[in-house]
């Protein structure tokens, strides 16, 4: 009955009323990622309860709650559309738009083979973000009105590239219909999936992070430079 209230409930005693939603606890900081046409706006509205529809080429920030949890969802645009300074600017401003950081990466991908650009989000996150952000990130496989069987799980868990990528996150990775809008199991599941991974309180990818990325980038680039000055190719 909890469950299907959205784990809303109140006790009573001597006459003093306890809501239990007051205290709900440490935000959960989420970031959907991919290319255009994943299907990112479809899984946060199926998430937040919502029906928003958002087409934008910057970071976009939704906040709500979901089964108990306070939630923050920031939508990152598609990456490789963007320059390199876009890409800068809007992956520090996702960054930056969690306090006290990023608990779980989402990378939206539909069930089957990988695109060239699924292949060229990740590759740019991991360049921008740095190889720490692996360790936060969950493959979100996407698909919608079909229910999952066995057959789907083989192709994700057998596919080289789905392989691959599962790998890279650490084997993290869940699937995802974003048809079902307001599906309380669905997603009161796959927010205690993410909970149960990462502790909220000393677990997420910081500001900080980003800012060793950063320094790390400009530190093979330069001796890229050194090395090409010197003649070694």
């Amino acid at each position: 009955m909890v469950r299907v209230n959205e784990g809303r409930y109140l006790t009573y005693n001597e006459q003093v009323t306890y809501d239990t939603m007051q205290s709900k606890g440490q935000r959960l900081n989420l970031v959907l990622c991919g290319r255009n046409g994943a299907g990112k706006t479809s899984v946060a509205n199926a998430l937040l309860g919502q029906t928003e529809s958002i087409s934008s080429s910057v970071c976009v920030k939704r906040d709500g709650e979901i089964c108990g949890h306070l939630v923050s969802i920031i939508e990152m645009p598609a990456l490789t559309h963007l320059t390199q300074e876009e890409v800068m600017f809007e992956s520090f401003r996702c960054v930056s738009l969690c306090e006290p950081g990023v608990h779980v990466f989402l990378l939206v991908v539909p069930v089957g083979p990988l695109t060239d650009e699924d292949k060229g989000e990740m590759k740019t996150i991991q360049n921008i973000l740095g190889p720490q952000v692996n360790d936060f990130t969950m493959v979100l496989f996407r698909q919608d009105y079909i229910p999952v069987d066995k057959k789907t799980v083989d192709f994700v868990e057998q596919n080289k590239d789905t392989k691959q990528l599962i790998k890279t996150c650490g084997g993290r990775y869940t699937f995802f219909d974003a048809s079902k809008i307001e599906n309380i199991r669905q997603t009161a599941e796959f927010v205690e999936d993410i909970v149960k991974m990462q502790d909220l309180n000393t677990s997420f990818y910081t500001p900080y992070m980003y800012v060793e990325a950063q320094n790390r980038r400009v530190l093979e680039l330069e001796e890229k430079i050194s090395s090409m000055s010197q003649g070694e190719f």
